[in-house]
């Protein structure tokens, strides 16, 4: 174990130690998990696996988000808000404004996440941007508070750790989330080859139509260096595609030969625009959605615009010249 790691984990110990005094707090009940809008696989997975230790441990808790997760993160059910709520823990998310309209935010307790900046205001803060994924995190306090994984467990989150490094490709992987896939597997001895499936093999012919409009339409930028694409909801309706069916577009529009930078603007309500940003080495994705109120990862962020698909699209690309000059 290297100096630095041995010294995270003596960080995280001593977070995971004061969270566990938290929640042995008898007034510390009624507990609501919250992940961000728009939920992806590490949020779904961290805030559902988190609210299972939870309730396993004797507390009332649910696991919540402002969204409806897809169908394909099978953990989580239909959402709903519980009919009391004293406490909420955030996972998976770097700033308060990506829960969306969510009427807790004073009632912020502790805040669990692996972005690069955290800015959700929380008394307890438990931040590794080392982590492959949020769901890693969840995982180590998990055993810190003496839960011992089951096969529910284990799904939430293998979902969150392969949905975040790309099946366990993307450069953000490290020996300890092979450690924890390994140690799932054993929970789980069938595997999850059927789960995989269900997670990154399996497409609607309407979301496979979405991806070929987006790919038709996309546009080469800065000799090819950069790829930009959008999708209206005009365009989703004409398609009968909804959410889900474009969440996987920025992963296509990133493998176009030469492309360093990918940029996908989907429109969320009328003339609000959510961003993806996918890059590789040498480009802060992070910092660039930063020019736009967002955040993220290095390699891989997100930010929110407002205006027309046309001024979306020019605010971004003149945005783009101007970091890569």
């Amino acid at each position: 174990m290297s100096a630095r790691t041995s010294e995270r984990m003596k960080r995280l110990n001593k977070l995971f130690s004061e969270f566990k005094s938290m929640i042995e707090r008898e007034d510390f009940d009624n507990i609501l998990v919250v992940c961000h809008a728009s939920p992806d696989g590490d949020a779904v997975g961290s805030a559902w696996g988190l609210a299972h230790v939870l309730k396993s441990l004797g507390k009332k808790a649910t696991a919540y988000c402002t969204d409806q997760p897809a169908k394909r993160f099978r953990v989580a059910g239909e959402v709903s808000l519980p009919e009391k709520v004293e406490h909420v823990i955030t996972v998976d998310t770097a700033s308060s404004a990506m829960l969306g309209d969510f009427p807790y935010l004073e009632l912020v307790d502790c805040a669990v996440d692996h972005h690069l900046v955290n800015t959700v205001s929380a008394p307890l803060k438990i931040v590794s941007s080392d982590s492959a994924a949020c769901a890693e995190i969840i995982y180590s306090l998990a055993l810190s508070l003496g839960f011992v994984p089951d096969e529910y467990f284990a799904e939430c989150i293998y979902t969150g750790i392969a949905t975040d490094t790309g099946c366990f490709k993307y450069s953000n992987v490290t020996a300890e989330t092979f450690e924890i896939a390994s140690a799932l597997m054993r929970v789980v001895p069938r595997g999850f080859s059927d789960l995989n499936k269900v997670l990154f093999d399996t497409s609607s012919m309407r979301k496979l139509r979405m991806e070929a409009y987006a790919v038709e339409h996309t546009e080469l930028l800065y000799d090819g260096r950069a790829a930009f694409t959008a999708v209206t909801m005009e365009v989703k309706k004409s398609l009968e595609a909804d959410h889900d069916d474009c969440d996987n577009i920025i992963n296509i529009v990133r493998t176009i030969e030469g492309v360093e930078i990918a940029l996908v603007a989907k429109e969320k309500e009328p003339g609000y625009f959510k961003v993806s940003v996918r890059s590789e080495d040498g480009f802060d994705a992070a910092a660039f959605c930063s020019r736009f109120g967002g955040g993220g990862h290095r390699k891989a962020a997100g930010c929110s615009l407002r205006g027309s698909v046309g001024e979306a699209r020019d605010a971004l690309v003149k945005a783009l010249g101007e970091a890569l000059a």
